[in-house]
């Protein structure tokens, strides 16, 4: 009988990165509508050993023009294909670059008074 052996890694890592930028220039924000962020993920070497590159990831920077955050898990990339892991990956800008999110909230009141 045969038995398959699966192994799956689960790499947390709590990075955090701040960029600044000129919401008033223009050319910045074109390049916000067309370019994407590009991650790659690195497997640090140890003693004459280069590093390896994992995988790539592309994301879209174009949500953020009318929503705050952007929180989602992307494929890890070689090029086109797929290599079978996933990063999560969440932005977030203090207001949307081009409109003002506005988020209607309607709550029930029970109100109890004399």
């Amino acid at each position: 009988m045969r038995y398959l052996n699966f192994v799956y890694f689960i790499l947390v890592f709590q990075e955090e990165f701040k960029f600044e930028f000129n919401r008033k220039s223009r050319s910045q924000l074109r390049q916000f509508k067309r370019q994407a962020l590009k991650l790659e993920v690195w497997c640090k070497g140890g003693f004459l050993r280069s590093d390896t590159l994992l995988g790539i990831v592309s994301v879209k920077l174009a949500d953020l023009e009318s929503k705050c955050t952007v929180h989602d898990s992307f494929n890890l990339m070689d090029g086109r294909k797929s290599i079978g892991g996933k990063l999560e990956v969440k932005l977030r800008v203090r207001d949307p670059l081009l409109v003002k999110q506005v988020e209607e909230v309607r709550e029930k009141w029970l109100v109890i008074g004399s």
